[in-house]
C-alpha cells in the first residue's frame, strides 16, 4: 500500500512520471467531518506495516487547542472520512492526490 502523487490533465487523465510520485502521507482539513469545531486542524494519513495510521499534523499534546477535544473521538472520525475521501493534499507540493492507497 502507498499513496502516490499524480498529475491530471484536463481531461483527468494521469500523465505520467508526473507529480511527485510516492509520498509517505497525506494531508487533509478536519472541517469536511468535524465542521467549524475543526476547521483548519490538519490531519494526516500515513501507512505503517500496511495499514492506514490518522493523526493530526500538530502534536496533540502540545497543541492547546487540540488539548482540549476528545482525542480518541475525533482521531475515530478522521481515520473514518479518510477511508471515504477522495482527494487530499500532497505534503510536498500542495497539489491535490487521491485519498486512497495504491496496491
Amino acid at each position: 500500500m502507498r499513496f502516490v502523487c499524480n498529475e491530471y490533465d484536463d481531461k483527468g487523465n494521469l500523465i505520467p512520471n508526473s507529480g511527485c510520485g510516492e509520498i509517505d502521507h497525506i494531508t487533509f482539513d478536519g472541517y469536511d467531518f468535524g465542521d467549524r469545531q475543526l476547521e483548519q486542524v490538519m490531519f494526516k494519513a500515513s501507512i505503517e506495516d500496511g495499514k492506514v495510521v490518522v493523526n493530526t499534523v500538530d502534536d496533540w499534546s502540545k497543541n492547546s487547542y487540540l488539548k482540549g477535544l476528545n482525542k480518541k473521538h475525533w482521531l475515530k472520525e478522521a481515520k473514518e472520512h479518510q477511508a471515504d475521501l477522495d482527494v487530499a493534499t500532497c505534503p510536498n507540493c500542495g497539489n491535490d492526490v487521491d485519498a486512497q492507497t495504491m496496491e
